[in-house]
């Protein structure tokens, strides 16, 4: 019954180090690819109007963002919509 018993919880503890190792394998690479992302500033005054496709990827992330950039003379503002 011991030996049953030892012979379990080495299975567990094994399993248990698997999770947590790659656990934190992912999250290291997670953070170095978010770190990666181009943060640029982006001077809205100097783009034309038109659709824009934004796109960003990690490892378990895929971020789509189409967004619509409009100037308007009348109101001397810049209208960016996030479109669906």
């Amino acid at each position: 019954m011991k030996r049953l018993f030892k012979t379990l919880l080495a299975i567990v503890i094994v399993i248990a180090v698997i999770i947590i190792s790659a656990v934190a394998i992912v999250s290291v690479r997670m953070s170095g690819q978010v770190k990666a992302f181009d943060k640029s500033g982006i001077d809205l005054s100097h783009v034309a109007d038109g659709v824009y496709n934004g796109h960003s990827e990690t490892d378990l992330v895929i971020g789509e963002c189409p967004w619509l950039q409009s100037w308007f003379e009348d109101c001397d503002h810049i209208v960016i919509d996030k479109l669906k």
